[in-house]
């Protein structure tokens, strides 16, 4: 597998071009322009039940936000949630399902940021292929 789920969604990020400066995997860039965006994987999601591990992944991912005023930071958290609720996946992924979880305001170093917590539920289709053909 070529991906991950964290780098998928800033990668469909990155595509609605009315949203922010940029999008980054991880942390931003030296020369990046307020506002940006950071995507990172906080929790790997993977559910369970008595049985065992069940194969439907339901990971975590933050999206931070980051302006030089608590309102365009606040703007770009709205689109961002917009966006990430409309994300239905790609050729490699199927989102089934989004939600936000935790949102928390933060002002340090003269940068406001708007924080959000999102699980998403999703399928990955090359696994899928991958156990279809070893059958």
């Amino acid at each position: 597998m070529g991906f991950t789920l964290e780098s998928k969604l800033r990668e469909y990020l990155a595509d609605a071009d009315t949203i922010g400066n940029g999008f980054y995997l991880g942390k931003p860039t030296q020369s990046a322009s307020l506002p940006y965006g950071v995507v990172k994987r906080v929790a790997p999601g993977a559910l369970y039940t008595l049985a065992g591990k069940i194969g439907l992944s339901v990971p975590s991912a933050r999206v931070s936000c980051f302006g030089k005023t608590y309102y365009q930071a606040s703007q770009l958290a709205r689109d961002i949630d917009r966006q990430v609720h409309k994300w239905a996946g790609d050729e490699e992924i199927i989102v089934q399902e989004v939600e936000l979880v935790t949102e928390n305001e933060l002002f340090a170093d003269g940068v406001h940021q708007v924080e959000m917590q999102f699980d998403i539920s999703h399928v990955l289709l090359e696994a899928e292929e991958e156990e279809n053909e070893n059958s």
